[in-house]
């Protein structure tokens, strides 16, 4: 169906035909003088379906000229109307066009842009809005009236009520001849929690005039991503409702970097992105948090010395609580000073920005998705003219997880799921990506397989396709130092180095108590040093900044080695304070550390002392145990040894006598196991030779 609603003057013509797509180019070469070769093929091939009341999904890289998509058709009919053709259709007589951006930023950007090419654009916010009120005109009512050919406004403000009555007006619905959409790979995921109102745009698309069309833009859209995408928008891919251009979003003048983060993101300071705020270069460094976009800055700017007061200037900052007038001097100062060098920015920046003196920009640690990895490197080399740098730091722990995961697949499936269960907050194309700087696999093959990218050497690595400028992968040297130059032939031989010896004392970890009592004496001293200071950065940090590049739990797990100044400057060598305060904090670790020393030496005394005290009560008590069960003595055994003796003859007179056997004298009698006293006595009277038996009894009749 043709865009306009009045009849046409030859009933055969069609937009997408030859003889339409002359006249498009023919019409646009004649309005943009900029443009001295024409619109691109594509470019006709997306305005002639849009003319033809087509849907059209366009998916172009950054930097193609996707904004011209949108004000396109109202080139075209606006000529129309001013030149008629006898072979064309008859347009509405004053042709709207509604585009929803993601940013009131990015809206500006674009209203500004395509005024340049003699169309009236307003975009519509709270800031305009007010600026017209305050001249007497009602902004609203002028889009109403179609005094506004292109008109940008976010979803919020399209779908509230007071732009509902303006939807509902028949002039202006009769006029309405495109609703655009930019980047809209931002659409569903938007949709679900962060913005409610682009979940509503399929609803919107409802309620347009048959006749209206809609034109969805965006640079990065994987395969996956767009099924998601015509069905939030309620396209019906069966029926070919919608038209979709998809073109390479490889850029061939930005190379792309991925690098490995030697140092945390949790500090103050950043040495691997240190060469980005030197002069002569243009680089946006992009940050995932508002908390690490202000300390990167706060890092750019002591980069330069403390008295310079342009240094606020030479690095800017750029995230959703700047406000517009700061934006907009950022970007006149990075386009025209050559010492603005860098800017700090959150995904504010990363949407549709149009900067052509960009040559480097910076992922500092993984983004969100790799489309917005693709989005944010694309802001850099959009002057064709200059080679540019795409870098995307990735975090240590990252490419470790990854390595862990690549090598448990090859023995243990456990330590794999534990891995996982770290990375399950990265998006798995994402993470493949990185996953191939680990297995050094090209980067550009990779990021063309996941978006989607089709054309003769889009699978090919760098060194087949003969891509200009070669991926980090396919050629990891190509942004290194260059090696030192080799020494010279009359150089002297190196001495060599002074020999060394090591104490053979080995001195223990101070226990838990120790090292908490020490971390005290620390951070007092931080906080009496960082009150002494008179800058801008100790008013208004609080003192834990003062321990940037090391920190209180090292200095105390350390604290049992740090016996000599150098090694303590071998453990805090990327503290940021050591040639301000490293002599006194020596100073504190020496007394800290004899008065550790001398208490840990008296504890151990007294614990050796005790527990001598305890072996010698514990010996005693084993002793008096021992006697109290040892069994009773045993009763004393007489062994006497008598030998034989002859008995006398027996008595012949008739007297009855008693016969009493005596003892006879023992001289050879044994005692064996005695104790007796009195048998000891009678055994020595024995033994006398005047001894005689005593007188037992003499019985007669």
């Amino acid at each position: 169906m043709e865009v306009v609603s009045s009849g046409t003057r030859n009933e055969a013509f069609s937009w997408t035909s030859l003889l339409g797509r002359t006249l498009i180019r023919e019409i646009v070469k004649e309005r943009i003088t900029q443009w001295p070769k024409g619109p691109h093929k594509t470019q006709l091939d997306c305005w002639a379906n849009l003319l033809a009341g087509k849907h059209v999904l366009l998916i172009a890289s950054t930097g193609w000229g996707k904004t011209a998509a949108f004000f396109g058709p109202i080139l075209v009919l606006q000529h129309l109307i001013c030149y008629p053709r006898l072979c064309g259709p008859s347009p509405p007589p004053t042709p709207v066009a509604l585009v929803i951006t993601p940013l009131i930023e990015l809206g500006n950007a674009h209203a500004t842009k395509i005024s340049k090419f003699g169309l009236r654009t307003v975009s519509i916010n709270a800031e305009t809005i007010r600026a017209a009120s305050d001249e007497g005109r009602n902004l609203m009512k002028e889009v109403r009236l179609c005094k506004w050919p292109i008109v940008l406004l976010s979803a919020e403000r399209l779908v509230n009520k007071d732009f509902d009555t303006i939807l509902r007006d028949p002039n202006f619905r009769h006029n309405l001849v495109v609703l655009g959409i930019d980047e809209a790979h931002l659409v569903v995921p938007w949709g679900k929690d962060f913005r409610k109102a682009y979940s509503r745009i399929a609803h919107l698309m409802r309620r347009l005039p048959s006749h209206t069309p809609v034109v969805s833009v965006t640079a990065t859209l994987s395969e996956k991503d767009k099924q998601e995408l015509c069905t939030q928008l309620g396209y019906n891919m069966k029926k070919n409702e919608v038209h979709c251009i998809r073109l390479s979003s490889e850029r061939s003048n930005v190379r792309l970097i991925f690098r490995e983060l030697r140092h945390s993101l949790g500090g103050y300071t950043f040495p691997d992105i240190a060469w980005a705020f030197c002069r002569g270069t243009k680089t946006v460094i992009y940050c995932n948090t508002l908390d690490l976009c202000f300390r990167v800055a706060l890092y750019g700017w002591n980069q330069y010395p403390p008295d310079d007061r342009r240094r606020l200037e030479k690095v800017r900052l750029w995230t959703s609580i700047t406000s517009l007038h700061y934006n907009q001097q950022t970007l006149d100062l990075f386009a025209n000073d050559p010492d603005c060098s860098t800017i700090v920015a959150t995904i504010a920046f990363g949407l549709g920005m149009n900067i052509r003196n960009i040559t480097d920009s910076v992922n500092l640690g993984l983004p969100s998705s790799l489309s917005t990895l693709v989005q944010q490197n694309g802001r850099a080399g959009r002057d064709f003219s200059i080679c540019a740098r795409g870098w995307t730091y990735i975090e240590s722990s990252i490419l470790s997880s990854i390595r862990n995961n690549l090598e448990s697949n090859k023995s243990s499936t456990s330590k794999m799921s534990k891995s996982k269960t770290r990375m399950d907050s990265i998006e798995a194309d994402l993470y493949s990506s990185a996953e191939a700087h680990v297995t050094g696999h090209c980067l550009y093959v990779h990021v063309n397989q996941c978006m989607g990218n089709h054309g003769p050497t889009s699978s090919l690595p760098c060194s087949k396709a003969d891509r200009e400028l070669w991926c980090s992968n396919c050629q990891p040297f190509f942004d290194n130092p260059c090696p030192q130059q080799p020494p010279s032939a009359q150089t002297m031989p190196t001495p060599a180095p002074p020999e060394t010896t090591t104490s053979s004392v080995v001195f223990k970890p101070y226990t838990k108590a120790v090292q908490e009592n020490a971390a005290l004496w620390l951070d007092n001293f931080a906080e009496a040093r960082w009150a002494d200071r008179s800058d801008l950065k100790s008013r208004y940090l609080p003192s834990n900044v003062f321990w940037t590049g090391t920190s209180v739990v090292t200095l105390c797990q350390s604290l049992h080695l740090l016996r000599s100044r150098q090694a303590l400057d071998n453990q805090v060598q990327g503290w940021a304070n050591l040639l301000t305060d490293g002599d006194a904090l020596w100073d504190l670790i020496k007394t800290l550390t004899s008065r550790f020393d001398d208490h840990t030496q008296k504890v151990n005394q007294a614990r050796g002392q005790k527990a001598a005290e305890t072996r010698t009560q514990n010996r005693l008590e084993a002793e008096r145990h021992e006697k109290e069960n040892q069994p009773p003595p045993q009763p004393t055994v007489l062994s006497i040894r008598i030998p034989p003796r002859t008995l006398p003859p027996p008595i012949t007179n008739t007297t009855p006598v008693l016969k009493v056997r005596l003892p006879a004298r023992t001289f050879g009698s044994t005692l064996s196991n005695s104790t007796s006293e009195t048998t000891q006595r009678l055994l020595r009277d024995a033994d006398s030779p005047s001894w005689v038996p005593p007188l037992v009894a003499v019985m007669t009749q």
